[in-house]
């Protein structure tokens, strides 16, 4: 394998290969592409990958690699698309990864890294367009220099243990498609500044320990398909600038504390299929605004189980059209 000097492809994807990487795959010094995904590979990922500087695809997910993701990788700078996910990778993030100028699509996910995101790491990388590093055990906070990413249009961070404040320099990223930023532990309010991701689709923020008020600028967000705020602790009113969200299709604000009631602004929804209200401290009738009309539910969920209380039936919320009712509480919740 090493004798092949002019070989520029090698791709032997989704098959039953074992054991591990051979070190003389370094003599490949033309190599460009270099994929190897979707087997059973084992071991480590050797360091004399810093050797094929003409790389620019690297491509071995889906195996079962152990150890860390070497520095040399930092080498590599006419890398552009850098893919380990579901391994067994582990340690922490290589600073080095911050020399890979390249670099358009990195997706780290589903493996076993620790430690921080080294801070810097995104300054340079202007083309990256999708970032994935969910289901780690990522800890501190998320580099504000992730805004200076300008290209980016998938962000997957979810599933680590990511702490403080949402940056607001995301909402630089004017690109941005798709956020999941779901099950950490980050706090203080949804940014203001986001309202400026103009083509984003999903927002996904749901278990987390967010609190504060939703602002009426989230509304400004009339592309969104997708809002999950589920699970955190969001108080106040919902705002009347979610009825301008005419393309929702999944609408997720149950187990927070937003008090009040629907507004009525949500009758003018078109397209969603899917909201959960439940848990929270609304109240009143929901019949008017979300049962009428042309929508068709498929979970339309609500504090809206009747309770015996001194022989007079009540529930936090009336809705006819509710799929699933759950008590004041939020639980307990039965398909109707």
């Amino acid at each position: 394998m090493g004798q092949m000097t002019s070989l520029q492809a090698l791709k032997i994807d989704t098959n039953r290969m074992s054991g591990t990487v051979p070190t003389e795959f370094a003599g490949m010094v033309s190599i460009q592409s270099f994929s190897f995904s979707q087997n059973a590979l084992t071991g480590t990922l050797p360091t004399q990958l810093g050797l094929l500087t003409t790389l620019r695809q690297l491509a071995v997910n889906g195996n079962m690699f152990a150890g860390t993701l070497p520095s040399e990788v930092g080498k590599l700078t006419a890398l552009e698309d850098l893919e380990v996910h579901n391994n067994q990778l582990n340690g922490t993030l290589p600073t080095e990864l911050g020399t890979l100028t390249a670099m358009t699509l990195l997706s780290l996910g589903m493996n076993a890294f620790t430690g921080t995101v080294p801070i810097g790491i995104f300054a340079m990388m202007t083309d990256l367009t999708m970032l994935s590093l969910h289901n780690n055990n990522l800890t501190g906070t998320l580099p504000s220099q992730l805004g200076a990413a300008t290209s980016l249009q998938n962000v997957s961070v979810h599933g680590n243990a990511f702490v403080g404040t949402l940056p607001t320099e995301i909402g630089q990223l004017t690109a941005l498609v798709f956020l999941d930023v779901s099950t950490n532990f980050f706090t203080g309010t949804v940014p203001k500044e986001w309202r400026r991701l103009e083509a984003l689709e999903s927002l996904i923020s749901g278990n987390n320990r967010l609190t504060g008020t939703l602002h009426s600028e989230l509304g400004q967000l009339t592309g969104l398909n997708f809002l999950w705020l589920n699970d955190n602790y969001l108080t106040g009113t919902i705002p009347k600038a979610l009825g301008d969200m005419t393309w929702l299709w999944s609408i997720r604000l149950e187990n927070n504390a937003f008090t009040g009631t629907i507004p009525t602004s949500m009758s003018g929804w078109v397209t969603v299929g899917d909201f959960l209200f439940s848990g929270n401290n609304l109240t009143g009738s929901v019949n008017h605004i979300l049962c009428t009309g042309a929508l068709k539910w498929n979970t339309l969920q609500s504090d809206c189980l009747v309770a015996r209380n001194d022989d007079i039936d009540s529930a936090e919320i009336e809705c006819q059209c509710c799929t699933t009712c759950c008590n004041a509480a939020g639980e307990d919740c039965q398909a109707m």
